[in-house]
């Protein structure tokens, strides 16, 4: 019989649900009504608008994650993961742009690149991080945090409470272990790509001075 999980394992994947399933259903949404929105007419979520999003207008795509570019390509965003939807809305300049505002100014309300950019961050924490457990107080600062991040993109907070607060069966428990393990093996090697190619640039760059605008774009990458 497997260990109980202790309470902060527990806080974990409950965050680990809300990063998961709730934020890319929310995502896909504003991509699809976005998308409708900027070109005027309705994204069909099938492989014929994947193909003329990708190919018409994503003609500069710079992507190196051949999973991103099957995803779009395929057109269904059922199938698009936060990177693919943060990329698609956020980082491909197809639909919003990023945030260009420095962290450490927060005179004004935060407009929707921002804080679509806080939530990647709290997907990134999810993501890049080793541990698989958090504490009451953390667990309840990021569930606030994600809530009032909703609030000001005029987004439901119900399933997101629901996830933060419903039971988890052992069913679940492992159903998500799975998909965080999945999650962080798709960054690991993202993160392998980011550092071959730099060092590769970095070498570059040592050989050509004067190639000095030839520099690594991290924003399609670590997203």
């Amino acid at each position: 019989m497997s260990t109980p999980l202790s309470a902060e394992e527990e806080n974990f994947l409950r965050l680990t649900r809300i990063i998961l399933h709730d934020l890319p259903s929310q995502l896909r949404s504003l991509f699809i009504n976005e998308f409708a929105r900027k070109y005027g007419w309705p994204y069909g979520n099938d492989a014929a608008s994947g193909a003329f999003f990708l190919g018409n207008i994503l003609p500069q795509n710079r992507c190196r994650d051949a999973t991103v570019r099957n995803n779009i390509q395929h057109g269904d965003t059922t199938l698009f993961d936060c990177t693919t939807l943060f990329y698609c809305i956020l980082y491909s300049g197809a639909l919003l742009q990023p945030p260009l505002r420095p962290r450490n100014v927060r005179s004004s309300p935060l407009n929707s690149s921002e804080l679509l950019d806080q939530l990647r961050e709290h997907r990134n924490m999810l993501a890049h991080s080793p541990g698989t457990e958090i504490s009451q107080a953390d667990f309840s600062t990021r569930v606030n945090d994600l809530q009032a991040i909703y609030q000001q993109l005029g987004w439901s907070c119900t399933d997101l409470l629901q996830a933060a607060t419903g039971p988890l069966t052992t069913a679940e428990c492992s159903r998500l272990q799975q998909a965080l393990l999945s999650e962080r093996a798709h960054n690991n090697a993202l993160d392998q790509i980011v550092q071959s190619h730099d060092l590769r640039l970095l070498a570059v760059e040592g050989m050509l001075p004067h190639m000095w605008y030839y520099k690594p774009i991290h924003s399609f990458v670590s997203i």
